[in-house]
């Protein structure tokens, strides 16, 4: 009897969806469940820089922009060259919460969110790996 009254405490919760790893939007019958990520759970909006690798040059500074309407402004300068290019445009989630697509119209850029961080990723949306990986992480200013 002992071993069924803790089968029902320890299940029905579960099934009910009771749980610290969940939060719901809404109590009505059309309610969504919202795991944990990064778009609901950190501050991501704000200004990210770094200097990412240039193939031609001693770098590129990067300057980006998140504002909380899903808009964004991203600044390149290469270092040893003058001028610098701007691209503005809005910005959407994955539907994992945790990488976002920067779209300025005729160019796209892909990151993920991490805690104070944007990891800029390839043109396909992975993760950039080797010897340089860690010059492709901008940090948060403010």
């Amino acid at each position: 009897m002992k071993k069924t009254k803790f089968i029902l405490f320890a299940v029905v919760p579960l099934m009910l969806g009771i749980g610290g790893c969940v939060s719901t939007g809404d109590t009505g019958p059309e309610y969504l469940v919202t795991y944990h990520n990064s778009r609901n759970s950190l501050d991501w909006a704000g200004v990210y820089a770094g200097v990412i690798p240039s193939a031609s040059g001693s770098g590129i500074e990067v300057r980006i922009t998140l504002n909380l309407d899903y808009t964004f402004e991203m600044r390149y300068r290469y270092i040893d060259r003058n001028g610098e290019f701007l691209f503005t445009g809005t910005f959407v989630w994955d539907d994992t919460g945790g990488i976002i697509t920067l779209d300025s119209g005729n160019r796209h850029s892909y990151y993920r969110v991490g805690e104070n961080i944007l990891i800029m990723l390839d043109s396909e949306g992975n993760r950039i790996i080797g010897n340089l990986e860690e010059n492709y992480i901008l940090r948060k200013e403010f």
